[in-house]
């Protein structure tokens, strides 16, 4: 896994280590001591054509998922990140399209706390958004339509 520095300021006093932040592949930040700061979301658009499970990793974070086709799409969610975020869009009427955790996480308030997929989005222009705490699974932050 590559490391890029986003900001590398001058070396702490007494330690050799150099201030600042840097980037993994996922686009996880990670501060100087190690800690995980957050990570870099971009609004990418990942258009959908092919039916069945579309597994999704930390690049993947900040996408746009939209369906282009009626058969039902399940994107397959990675282990739960503190930013982490997904968001699926029905752009063609049919599904039902699903998001489905790990075994580990679940998605947690106003929605499906059991880990089981989240599914729904028959008509267009129907959404759901989900972001990762880091802990026990996904928040869904915004939808449209019905997602059970």
């Amino acid at each position: 896994m590559a490391t890029r520095w986003i900001n590398k300021g001058p070396t702490a006093e007494g330690t050799g280590n150099a201030h600042g932040f840097s980037a993994n592949d996922d686009g996880v930040i990670i501060h100087h001591n190690g800690e995980m700061f957050g990570v870099i979301n971009s609004d990418k658009i990942w258009p959908l054509d092919k039916a069945g499970d579309r597994p999704v990793t930390g690049f993947n974070s900040g996408a746009n998922f939209v369906t282009e086709i009626a058969a039902p799409i399940n994107i397959q969610l990675p282990p739960t990140k503190l930013g982490y975020k997904y968001t699926l869009y029905v752009g063609f009427a049919g599904g039902p399209h699903t998001l489905t955790p790990t075994a580990d996480d679940k998605f947690l308030v106003g929605a499906k706390a059991d880990g089981i997929a989240l599914s729904g989005g028959a008509a267009v222009g129907d959404f759901v958004t989900v972001v990762g705490d880091g802990k026990q699974g996904w928040l869904v932050t915004a939808f449209k339509g019905t997602w059970a």
